[in-house]
């Protein structure tokens, strides 16, 4: 039986076949599988289909489908309206600080929105940044 060499992820095959992402494109590729991952386990989690699911965030099962595997790019928009329909909340770590200090940099709020609702980027802090 022939053995397979088994990779930690996904750029260690890439790289031993001699395909190099740059530092760029593997943040964009993890990124987006934790996107499509997450999106994937909470449907399977509760028993939905990809047209259950596209139906209750108002978009195409197609669109389910591209953006679990990865093949969509989707905007923060697009993100917020999948976390607010499942009254979530999007967490963001970006990686270039060390995890203790990301606790301690401040969240924004909006202050005041227009009429429509659309806000400013008028920003209140809630707590510090040390220095």
């Amino acid at each position: 039986m022939r053995e397979f060499k088994k990779y930690s992820n996904v750029f260690e095959l890439f790289e031993e076949i001699g395909f190099h992402h740059s530092e760029e494109e593997k943040a964009f590729i993890e990124a987006m599988s934790q996107i499509g991952g997450q999106l994937m386990a909470y449907r399977k989690k509760h028993n939905l289909t990809q047209k259950d699911l596209a139906k209750k965030l108002g978009i195409s099962q197609s669109m389910v489908s591209k953006i679990e595997t990865g093949e969509k790019n989707i905007s923060i928009r697009v993100l917020t309206k999948i976390v607010a329909a499942f009254g979530g909340r999007v967490r963001i770590s970006l990686g270039i600080l060390p995890e203790e200090e990301e606790n301690k940099v401040p969240e924004y709020k909006f202050r005041e929105a227009f009429p429509n609702d659309i806000p400013y980027t008028s920003f209140e802090t809630q707590g510090s940044v040390a220095a």
